[in-house]
């Protein structure tokens, strides 16, 4: 990278180093670093963002400390790694067996008693220590945990519900006997989940002409949802391929912020905005890296993106290439709008750090009611601290510290591929804001006559805060509170 920001400018070594490799492609076999502009430089190329921005290299270690002895006038930047911004309770250690055999269990509709295939089930004997046992149901519905023949005495259940069209459940504390079968509710329209309840009517032209890109798994296609383009930005996957990735994260992220509400009526904040996806997760899953995040920020800058949604978490260590980019979007008008994370009430973490600096920050609100009894929201409630609502908590999954907002993200409904789901998680939470932000913009001559810079994000911030209100939880939890 250069040595300051993510593109470098003028003449010398460094410009000449990155135009030399400006023709690296991510999908094509890395090419030789090797130039006798740098006689000491070894490496490979493997991707190159723009002519003067970021490369993406691989060098041995001794390579990099070659090129550590001779500086170059380049920046050489570790890579990490961060992943979707969902609430998650995993078994860590297997449970100690009472027994030989596994115990059966089977998922079925609670309306049809059809098996439901997909479903994945986490039971907690010890939930501090977090072991247990886990499975995902098959075709038939049945899940083998390795808890014994049974009766067991479990902590938590917890189901996940297969996607779409169904509420999880969640159980504490619960006996479960060989072959006890788990209802799951389907999904009913109309619904007020926790967003609808706070924001009950939708304005079909809210966000217009205020473009949003969402840097996520990938977005649609969704009968409800409507975007008009994008990127991919994975090592070694095809640039124009920036729909899902299969895990329907990025589509119900997208849908909270821009369904247009057909067939079902589930529609987004702002329905109006343009919507654009920025696909940085790869068709196998797992987690992405912050030069694929960091290219995708580079090309929603480039295609005019006034509003970018990170809802992703993850590593806690310094990552300055990500910051630099951060910086890039601020100083050019674009608003970053990150989820806290989902670190069970820890502080937040990058590139959550950075985003308090440079835009904004978003942790999760539940609120009783707002999801059937027994389902696996029910899991996410916590009553400390205590809001002016006694109906009203914050998440018990959410990061907080440096807040600056707070919002639904407790069984949220929302698109995913084929249909509909609720989902949890400061990933839920974030996108609300990012519509709430493109509907300020939308409507707000004075900053629509800004020129694109920091100035116009500072404003921004300062006229969306001015129609946040407190809920009443500490400034830590929910910042200066919930934007209207």
């Amino acid at each position: 990278m250069p040595e300051r920001g993510v593109a470098e400018v003028g003449t010398g070594l460094p410009m000449e180093l990155l135009t030399s490799w400006q023709s690296a492609r991510s999908t094509r076999s890395a090419m030789s670093i090797e130039t006798p502009l740098a006689p000491h430089l070894r490496g490979r190329v493997i991707d190159s963002i723009h002519e003067n921005g970021p490369k993406l290299v691989e060098m041995t270690a001794e390579e990099v400390r070659e090129l550590r002895r001779h500086p170059i006038g380049l920046r050489l930047e570790p890579i990490r790694y961060y992943w979707p911004a969902l609430s998650h309770t995993e078994v860590r250690m297997p449970a100690p067996m009472a027994g030989g055999r596994p115990l059966p269990v089977q998922i079925v509709s609670a309306t049809t008693g059809a098996a439901l295939g997909g479903a994945r089930v986490k039971a907690f004997t010890d939930f501090p220590g977090r072991a247990g046992a886990t499975g995902t149901s098959d075709a038939a519905g049945m899940v083998l945990l390795d808890l014994g023949s049974g009766p067991v005495l479990l902590e938590r259940l917890y189901i996940q519900a297969p996607e779409p069209g169904y509420w999880g459940a969640y159980f504490s504390p619960i006996t479960i006997v060989p072959s006890q079968v788990f209802q799951l509710r389907p999904l009913s329209f109309p619904f007020v989940d926790s967003m609808r309840h706070f924001f009950p009517t939708v304005d079909i032209l809210g966000g217009a002409g205020v473009k949003v890109g969402v840097i996520d798994t990938g977005i649609g296609p969704h009968p409800d949802l409507s975007v008009t383009g994008g990127r991919n930005t994975v090592r070694g996957e095809p640039e124009g391929d920036w729909h899902d990735n299969g895990s329907g994260h990025g589509t119900h992220v997208a849908g909270i912020i821009a369904s247009k509400g057909s067939p079902a009526g589930v529609a987004g904040l702002a329905p109006a905005v343009e919507l654009r996806s920025y696909r940085v997760y790869g068709v196998q899953g797992g987690p992405t890296t912050n030069y694929s995040i960091i290219k995708a920020i580079i090309n929603a800058l480039d295609d005019g993106c006034d509003v970018i949604n990170f809802s992703l978490t993850g590593d806690p260590a310094n990552d300055e290439p990500l910051r630099s980019a951060m910086e890039d979007a601020r100083d050019r008008g674009v608003l970053i709008v990150a989820a806290a994370g989902n670190q069970y009430r820890t502080a937040v973490v990058n590139p959550t750090r950075y985003a308090y600096r440079e835009g904004l920050v978003v942790s999760a609100l539940g609120r009783t009611g707002t999801f059937p009894p027994g389902s696996y929201e029910e899991s996410h409630v916590n009553s400390s601290p205590g809001g002016n609502d006694s109906n009203d908590f914050i998440a018990d999954f959410t990061n907080i510290g440096d807040v600056s907002f707070v919002a639904p993200g407790v069984g949220v409904i929302s698109s995913v591929p084929g249909g509909y789901a609720p989902r949890s998680g400061t990933s839920m939470a974030c996108p609300v804001v990012s519509a709430l932000a493109a509907r300020v913009l939308s409507t707000s001559p004075n900053l629509q006559v800004m020129p694109r810079d920091r100035s116009r994000v500072t404003s921004w911030i300062t006229e969306l805060s001015s129609r946040a209100n407190s809920l009443g939880f500490p400034y830590a939890c929910e910042g200066v509170g919930m934007p209207t």
